[in-house]
Protein backbone atom coordinates (compact mmCIF):
# COMPACT_ATOMS: atom_id res chain seq x y z
CA UNK A 1 0.00 0.00 0.00
CA UNK A 2 3.20 2.55 0.83
CA UNK A 3 3.87 2.60 -3.04
CA UNK A 4 0.38 3.53 -3.98
CA UNK A 5 0.36 5.57 -1.34
CA UNK A 6 3.07 7.92 -2.33
CA UNK A 7 2.05 7.87 -5.73
CA UNK A 8 -1.37 9.21 -4.89
CA UNK A 9 0.35 11.89 -2.80
CA UNK A 10 2.70 13.14 -5.65
CA UNK A 11 -0.49 13.08 -7.82
CA UNK A 12 -2.99 14.33 -5.64
CA UNK A 13 -3.83 17.86 -7.62
CA UNK A 14 -4.32 15.58 -10.51
CA UNK A 15 -6.63 12.84 -9.14
CA UNK A 16 -10.14 12.54 -9.05
CA UNK A 17 -11.88 10.75 -5.95
CA UNK A 18 -15.33 9.58 -5.24
CA UNK A 19 -16.85 9.08 -2.17
CA UNK A 20 -18.92 6.00 -1.99
CA UNK A 21 -22.05 5.88 0.44
CA UNK A 22 -21.44 6.45 3.82
CA UNK A 23 -22.72 3.98 6.03
CA UNK A 24 -23.17 5.34 9.68
CA UNK A 25 -25.06 2.61 12.43
CA UNK A 26 -24.51 0.10 9.67
CA UNK A 27 -27.10 1.88 6.83
CA UNK A 28 -26.29 4.12 4.38
CA UNK A 29 -26.64 7.78 5.21
CA UNK A 30 -28.47 9.32 2.44
CA UNK A 31 -28.84 12.48 4.20
CA UNK A 32 -26.14 13.75 3.85
CA UNK A 33 -25.26 12.01 0.20
CA UNK A 34 -24.73 15.23 -1.89
CA UNK A 35 -22.68 17.01 0.98
CA UNK A 36 -19.82 14.30 1.36
CA UNK A 37 -17.86 15.55 -1.84
CA UNK A 38 -17.60 18.86 -0.61
CA UNK A 39 -16.13 17.89 2.77
CA UNK A 40 -13.50 15.91 1.67
CA UNK A 41 -12.65 18.51 -1.32
CA UNK A 42 -10.00 20.22 1.05
CA UNK A 43 -7.92 16.93 1.10
CA UNK A 44 -6.50 18.33 -2.04
CA UNK A 45 -7.84 16.15 -4.96
CA UNK A 46 -8.64 17.61 -8.55
CA UNK A 47 -12.32 16.62 -8.23
CA UNK A 48 -14.50 14.97 -5.34
CA UNK A 49 -17.57 13.80 -6.01
CA UNK A 50 -20.37 11.47 -3.87
CA UNK A 51 -22.92 8.36 -4.91
CA UNK A 52 -25.15 6.42 -2.95
CA UNK A 53 -23.63 3.82 -4.66
CA UNK A 54 -21.10 1.02 -3.19
CA UNK A 55 -21.42 -2.42 -1.66
CA UNK A 56 -23.89 -3.34 1.50
CA UNK A 57 -21.12 -4.09 3.68
CA UNK A 58 -21.95 -7.28 5.12
CA UNK A 59 -19.46 -6.78 8.84
CA UNK A 60 -19.26 -9.49 11.16
CA UNK A 61 -19.50 -8.24 15.06
CA UNK A 62 -16.08 -8.86 16.71
CA UNK A 63 -14.38 -7.23 19.71
CA UNK A 64 -11.36 -7.15 17.74
CA UNK A 65 -11.98 -3.84 15.57
CA UNK A 66 -9.18 -4.37 12.64
CA UNK A 67 -10.81 -7.48 12.45
CA UNK A 68 -13.87 -5.90 10.99
CA UNK A 69 -11.90 -3.18 9.34
CA UNK A 70 -10.12 -5.46 7.06
CA UNK A 71 -13.82 -7.52 6.34
CA UNK A 72 -14.77 -3.75 5.23
CA UNK A 73 -11.93 -3.31 3.03
CA UNK A 74 -11.79 -6.82 1.58
CA UNK A 75 -15.47 -6.26 0.76
CA UNK A 76 -14.69 -2.89 -0.27
CA UNK A 77 -11.98 -3.97 -2.79
CA UNK A 78 -14.05 -6.52 -4.41
CA UNK A 79 -17.17 -4.05 -5.36
CA UNK A 80 -14.51 -1.75 -6.82
CA UNK A 81 -13.37 -4.45 -9.02
CA UNK A 82 -16.86 -5.26 -9.90
CA UNK A 83 -17.63 -1.74 -10.56
CA UNK A 84 -14.81 -0.06 -12.30
CA UNK A 85 -15.27 3.64 -11.10
CA UNK A 86 -14.77 6.59 -13.55
CA UNK A 87 -12.57 8.11 -10.84
CA UNK A 88 -8.64 7.51 -10.06
CA UNK A 89 -9.99 6.69 -6.82
CA UNK A 90 -12.55 5.30 -4.14
CA UNK A 91 -13.69 6.35 -0.49
CA UNK A 92 -15.34 4.26 1.47
CA UNK A 93 -16.13 4.93 5.33
CA UNK A 94 -18.14 3.28 7.56
CA UNK A 95 -19.28 4.70 11.33
CA UNK A 96 -20.20 2.95 14.55
CA UNK A 97 -22.15 5.73 15.33
CA UNK A 98 -25.55 5.41 17.85
CA UNK A 99 -27.66 7.43 20.13
CA UNK A 100 -27.68 6.43 23.22
CA UNK A 101 -29.86 7.59 26.18
CA UNK A 102 -30.40 10.57 24.50
CA UNK A 103 -27.28 11.48 22.89
CA UNK A 104 -25.45 10.71 19.76
CA UNK A 105 -21.64 9.44 19.92
CA UNK A 106 -19.53 7.73 17.41
CA UNK A 107 -17.24 4.56 18.83
CA UNK A 108 -15.40 3.97 15.86
CA UNK A 109 -14.48 5.25 12.26
CA UNK A 110 -13.28 2.99 9.49
CA UNK A 111 -11.89 4.04 5.84
CA UNK A 112 -10.68 2.65 2.90
CA UNK A 113 -9.21 4.00 -0.09
CA UNK A 114 -8.61 2.31 -3.17
CA UNK A 115 -7.35 2.69 -6.58
CA UNK A 116 -9.95 2.61 -9.98
CA UNK A 117 -8.28 -1.32 -10.18
CA UNK A 118 -9.38 -2.35 -6.55
CA UNK A 119 -5.92 -2.19 -5.15
CA UNK A 120 -6.17 -0.75 -1.57
CA UNK A 121 -4.10 2.75 -1.04
CA UNK A 122 -5.20 3.47 2.25
CA UNK A 123 -7.09 2.08 5.10
CA UNK A 124 -7.94 3.83 8.33
CA UNK A 125 -9.36 3.10 11.55
CA UNK A 126 -10.20 5.59 14.51
CA UNK A 127 -11.11 4.65 18.11
CA UNK A 128 -11.20 6.50 21.79
CA UNK A 129 -7.67 5.22 22.16
CA UNK A 130 -6.30 7.38 19.32
CA UNK A 131 -5.29 11.36 19.51
CA UNK A 132 -7.15 12.06 16.47
CA UNK A 133 -10.55 10.36 17.55
CA UNK A 134 -9.72 12.02 21.11
CA UNK A 135 -9.50 15.49 19.36
CA UNK A 136 -12.63 15.55 17.45
CA UNK A 137 -15.05 13.47 19.72
CA UNK A 138 -17.05 12.99 16.94
CA UNK A 139 -21.06 12.64 17.97
CA UNK A 140 -22.44 12.90 14.21
CA UNK A 141 -21.81 12.04 10.80
CA UNK A 142 -20.49 15.63 9.91
CA UNK A 143 -18.05 14.89 12.63
CA UNK A 144 -17.22 11.44 11.26
CA UNK A 145 -16.31 12.61 7.96
CA UNK A 146 -14.39 15.43 10.01
CA UNK A 147 -12.33 12.87 11.41
CA UNK A 148 -11.99 11.54 7.70
CA UNK A 149 -10.79 14.46 6.51
CA UNK A 150 -7.75 14.81 8.88
CA UNK A 151 -6.77 11.34 8.97
CA UNK A 152 -6.88 11.01 5.12
CA UNK A 153 -4.77 14.39 5.16
CA UNK A 154 -1.93 12.79 7.73
CA UNK A 155 -1.94 9.97 6.07
CA UNK A 156 -0.69 11.05 2.48
CA UNK A 157 1.36 13.78 4.16
CA UNK A 158 3.21 10.56 5.92
CA UNK A 159 3.17 8.33 2.81
CA UNK A 160 7.24 7.83 1.31
CA UNK A 161 8.09 10.40 4.13
CA UNK A 162 11.14 9.20 5.70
Amino acid sequence: MGGRAGRLRKQLAESTLVVLGVRAGGRTDEKTAAERGVWLAPVGFKSVVATDAGPMLDLKDSPNEQEVLWQAARQVRAWVQQHTPQADYVLMADFAISRIGGETKAAAVHWVLCDRQGDWVLVDYQNSHHADFQQVDPKSVEDCVRLVEIRLKKRLQEANNP
